[in-house]
């Protein structure tokens, strides 16, 4: 089992420590939180030739290693959704549409794990298990879009418009990048950080992307716009991918100006 966290892995996926509609307005995402609205079908791919030859420019090799998302991890998400982002998705939902998003930010993380293999096997079934499957609202599994390996193979598992479980508060609009390795026995690779930085170019290219974080740094959003978690019990201790991996990143897309944590140090 891969542990996705910096917290002793008996806790479960969250340990008590203590509607969306969006419109751009220029660089920015305004949301109003006073009722929700399912998110609108997100960007499509680009189509003109211009944009193509962009695309085979920027996208960098991936390997496609899809994890389940049938309907029944579907109605488990939108169950997480509506418990944690206080959603009333009605009687007769339509769940694809619910977890389906446009994505405003990117999400780095590490796996805290040796290999994508076992990464991938955590996040493959639609249901967690164990001791971490505690309640309706969590049982829907951990999942993340992408995995870097160790020597920079970039691994696709899941569309990047579909809504995610890797980040409180974050996971309806936010792409979620897993490395495999951690602070320690498995320090993160040069070549990880070139293949971030690919990955950032290209997403920020295809998707409106306004922000670039580590998973360190999401409680600092607690007073965004952009944060919705209804659950104020609900937050776990992260410390992944680490600050100096993110200001490298960072600074190898800077060209980007894409916005980090709120925080001024961000």
């Amino acid at each position: 089992m891969v542990l996705l966290s910096c917290v002793p892995a008996d806790l479960d996926t969250a340990t008590p420590v203590g509607g969306m509609a969006a419109a751009v307005q220029g660089s920015r995402v305004a949301l109003d939180l006073s009722a929700y609205e399912p998110p609108p079908t997100a960007s499509g791919p680009h189509t003109t030739l211009v944009d193509e030859l962009q695309e085979a420019i920027l996208r960098p090799p991936m390997q496609e290693w899809p994890i389940d998302w049938s309907d029944e991890r579907k109605r488990l998400a939108a169950k997480y959704f509506e418990f944690h982002k206080g959603w009333d998705i009605g009687p007769d939902p339509d769940y694809d549409r619910l977890t389906t998003m446009d994505p405003r930010m990117i999400v780095v993380h590490w796996t805290a794990g040796a290999s994508a293999r076992s990464a991938y096997h955590t996040f493959y079934q639609a249901r967690q298990t164990g001791h971490r499957n505690r309640r309706v609202w969590n049982e829907v599994n951990l999942s993340a879009h992408f995995i870097v390996d160790r020597d920079g193979t970039i691994i696709r598992l899941m569309p990047e418009t579909r809504m995610g479980r890797h980040t409180i508060g974050l996971n309806h609009l936010s792409i979620g990048i897993e490395n495999v390795g951690d602070g320690e026995h498995f320090p993160l690779t040069e070549a990880q950080l070139e293949a971030n930085a690919m990955l950032v170019r290209w997403l920020a290219w295809r998707y409106p992307v306004t922000h670039l974080i580590g998973h360190y740094e999401y409680r600092d959003f607690e007073a965004h716009p952009y944060f919705e978690e209804s659950a104020h019990w609900f937050r776990t201790g992260r410390c992944d991918p680490g600050p100096d991996f993110m200001a490298r990143l960072r600074a190898q897309v800077a060209e980007l100006h894409l916005e980090g944590s709120p925080h001024a140090d961000g």
